[in-house]
Formats: structure tokens, C-alpha cells, sequence
């Protein structure tokens, strides 16, 4: 809606947060930055404010081409999922209609600092000299005005004089060609501060408008050390955590997020809140326990043999996958 163009930075390739998206999604660069482009365009194009109604996690995947890709970016808290729809957090700082009258100001403003800054002492030189001459030509006309007043004020006040030579008439601005050249600079001058402020009023009503705006509440943190408690407590026979590296606690946030935000298949959250986020995870383990291929109860072969699922492969989407598909001991689904 805000143009057919979008701004994007000149270091976005090298920024730290998307080398985390390639990870994440072991893809490279230019694969990234190609579906970053793509999002921010399609929601320039179709909204004032960056809320896509009717858009999905898996929606973005498909149309990208890069699994994962849409948690990956709520991950790092450049998308938010909301209602029916997802948000791009920080979208008018950059894209929309007003960041754009932003940026072109700004590159206005900078363009005429730097032709300014190119001039030369001679340049300088000229322009002061004709500012002089304009002051001069202006002091002239008060004079000569001051005058007329005070020979209109003495014919009024005695008798009738011979009529002289009537003062001649002060060229005005527009008469003097003079005047044109001296104001020119000083005009110029004004207008590019008029730009200035015009879009300094723009983002200060912009700023205004986003503090007014009402945000969607952020998701509460994730209590890692409370999950991997309930963990412990609920399967004490599978292979306890020791280390709580950073990719543990990002899988653990990862799959805090997902139980906040999504729900089953009969419409309903699976959690609203952060106490019965921690019980759907109580109720998760405890129907892993539940499952006799993953607690050993059945005969396993090869690889799985003397095989136990640990916390990491209980949360990745494959272990969750299994437990909450193929585990049919709880009658209300996961």
C-alpha cells in the first residue's frame, strides 16, 4: 500500500541475527535475505501497519521455500503471531508510508549538507557579498520611505510649496533583478528547512501514533529451570540434564512459545497462561511415560536398541511428533 519500493539496510547480510536464521534454518544468505525481502514487500503491499490477517507460520515456510523460517523469526522477535494473523514487529520503523517520507527527507537533507560542504572559498565568498548588497539596497529604501514621510508630513503642515521633483519610486524585489539573485540563496535555504520540518513533524506524529497504539501483551519468559524440574520429577528413569547450554534453553523456548500460541484440534489453547503452559508440559511427560517404545517396554532393534530419549529429542518437532500422534493412552489430546 506505501509504494512499489521497501527499504532494506545495506549490512543486512552481515547482521548477527540473520546468521542465527541460517542456522536455524541451515540455509545461506542469500536464501534468508531473499525471504526477508519478500515478507517485508508482501506486507508493504497489502498493510498500513504490518498485520497480515489470515497468515500462518506455515504459510511463510510454503511461499519462501525455507522450513522453519517463520519460528525461526519469532524466535529473535522480528514476528509476532496474533489472533488470525502474524504481525511484523517494528514494521513502521522501517516500511509504510511514513518511514518512507522519513527516508527520502532524510537523503534530501543530507544531499544538501553535502553540496554545501563541496563549496569553495570563492563560492562562500560570493554568496556572503551578495547578502551584503541585498542589506545595503534595504537600508537604502528605509531611507528614502522615511523621507516621503516627512515631506508629506511638512506640506500638511505650512503653506503650499512649488512642487519639486517627485522622489523616485524604490524598485521593489521583483523590479530589481539585483534583489532576485540576493534572496535566491536565502530562499533556497528555506525551503530545504521547511522539508526538514515537515518531516520532523511526520515522525514525531509517527512516534506519537505507535506509543498510542495498543501492543499485543508479550509472551511471559520461559521458566527453563521449572520445565526441566517437571522433566526430572515426571521421568526419572530417562537421561537427566546436566548442562543447560543455549541451544537447550532455545529449545526449550521454542516449545514454551509454540504451547503459548497454538492450539489442538478441537480449536482450543493449549495454554493461556504461564502456570497452565507448566502443567502442559506436566501432562506432555507424563504421556511420554505412557509411550512403550519411547520408556522401553517393547523390543527395539538396531540403533534403538539401548536407546533413551533425552529432554533435547523429547522436545525437538520430531520427538513431540511421536509422543503427541502415535501415544494414544491419554484420552484429551496434546
Amino acid at each position: 500500500m506505501a509504494g512499489d519500493w521497501i527499504k532494506m539496510r545495506g549490512n543486512l547480510w552481515d547482521d548477527p541475527r540473520v546468521g542465527g536464521l541460517c542456522d536455524a534454518t541451515n540455509q545461506p544468505e542469500a536464501m534468508i535475505v531473499g525471504a526477508l525481502y519478500w515478507l517485508w514487500a508482501t506486507a508493504d503491499q497489502h498493510t498500513e501497519d504490518g498485520f497480515l490477517p489470515g497468515m500462518t507460520l506455515r504459510a511463510i515456510d510454503r511461499k519462501t521455500g525455507v522450513q522453519g523460517f517463520a519460528q525461526a523469526l519469532c524466535d529473535i522477535e522480528w514476528l509476532a503471531v496474533e489472533g488470525s494473523g502474524v504481525r511484523i514487529v517494528g514494521f513502521e520503523q522501517h516500511n509504510g508510508a511514513s518511514a518512507k517520507k522519513r527516508c527520502q527527507t532524510a537523503q534530501r537533507v543530507a544531499k544538501h549538507r553535502t553540496a554545501n560542504a563541496s563549496e569553495t572559498p570563492e563560492d562562500q565568498s560570493a554568496n556572503a557579498d551578495s547578502v551584503t548588497d541585498a542589506l545595503a539596497r534595504e537600508e537604502k529604501r528605509r531611507e528614502e520611505k522615511k523621507e516621503i514621510s516627512e515631506a508629506n508630513a511638512s506640506s500638511s503642515a505650512g503653506p503650499t510649496a512649488e512642487p519639486s521633483e517627485p522622489p523616485a519610486k524604490p524598485k521593489t524585489a521583483q523590479e530589481s533583478p539585483e534583489g532576485d539573485e540576493a534572496t535566491q540563496p536565502l530562499l533556497g535555504q528555506g525551503s530545504l528547512i521547511a522539508d526538514a520540518s515537515h518531516g520532523l513533524a511526520e515522525a514525531l506524529a509517527a512516534t506519537v501514533a505507535a506509543a498510542e497504539r495498543p501492543k499485543a501483551p508479550a509472551l511471559p519468559n520461559c521458566p527453563a529451570d521449572e520445565l526441566i524440574a517437571v522433566y526430572h520429577e515426571t521421568l526419572p528413569e530417562l537421561p537427566r540434564v546436566r548442562l543447560k547450554t543455549p541451544d537447550r534453553v532455545r529449545l526449550l523456548s521454542k516449545a514454551w512459545r509454540w504451547v503459548l500460541t497454538s492450539k489442538r484440534p478441537d480449536n482450543t489453547r493449549r495454554a493461556e497462561t504461564p502456570a497452565e503452559a507448566v502443567e502442559w508440559f506436566r501432562g506432555y511427560f507424563a504421556q511420554v511415560r505412557d509411550n512403550d517404545f519411547l520408556m522401553g517396554r517393547v523390543e527395539r532393534s538396531g540403533a534403538h536398541r539401548n536407546w533413551s530419549p533425552d529432554i533435547d529429542y523429547l522436545l525437538s518437532d520430531r520427538g513431540m511428533k511421536l509422543v503427541i500422534e502415535k501415544t494414544y493412552a491419554n484420552e484429551v489430546p496434546a
